[in-house]
């Protein structure tokens, strides 16, 4: 019995050995998840299913008139941006070129109100002299301290106005009326 059981055991290696192998299983694929990394109606997708895809290859066109359009659109906005900054370019130089002028024009005031407060002092000293001498009333003295006196006020009012802290100011304010332009 033992060599019974020894020759079944030969014989059945022998017609194994003529078979192939046979497995039994499942093959699973990888599957990858693609995604698209902005929203589109898709125009085309050059490969099938199951194909072959490179690394950084295309899957697929995406219709792009809705980006192109949005693109145009923040293109304008971007022209329209730089002509607003134009244009408070030109207000600055505005602003400046009144603002000089206004300077030039307050220098002048300033030496009209000095030559005024200069003519109103000669005037009252020289009145001063007539009245000592009694060529002249204490009305006329009186007059001519009194033009005198003003025109001093009106020099220094215009000195602080064109002195070196209103030069510092903003060109929209002016000496003495800070309410905005």
């Amino acid at each position: 019995m033992r060599s019974l059981v020894l020759l079944l055991c030969i014989a059945g290696a022998i017609a194994c050995r003529g078979t192939s192998d046979h497995y039994t299983g499942f093959v699973e694929g990888e599957e990858r998840v693609i995604r698209s990394e902005v929203t589109g109606r898709v125009l085309e997708v050059p490969f099938a299913e199951g194909d072959r895809v490179e690394p950084d290859g295309i899957v697929a066109r995406l219709d792009d008139a809705d980006v192109r359009t949005r693109l145009e659109a923040k293109r304008q906005e971007v022209a329209v941006a730089g002509a607003e900054v134009e244009r408070q370019r030109e207000q600055i130089g505005l602003i400046e070129s009144t603002w000089q002028q206004d300077v030039s024009a307050s220098g002048a005031s300033l030496r009209q109100a000095e030559s005024a407060a200069t003519l109103a002092s000669r005037s009252f000293v020289r009145e001063q002299e007539l009245a000592k001498t009694g060529a002249s009333t204490a009305q006329l003295l009186d007059d001519a301290r009194s033009r005198r006196d003003q025109a001093q006020s009106g020099n220094r009012r215009r000195r602080l106005c064109a002195g070196p802290h209103c030069l510092d100011q903003e060109p929209w304010r002016s000496c003495g009326n800070q309410d905005s332009r």
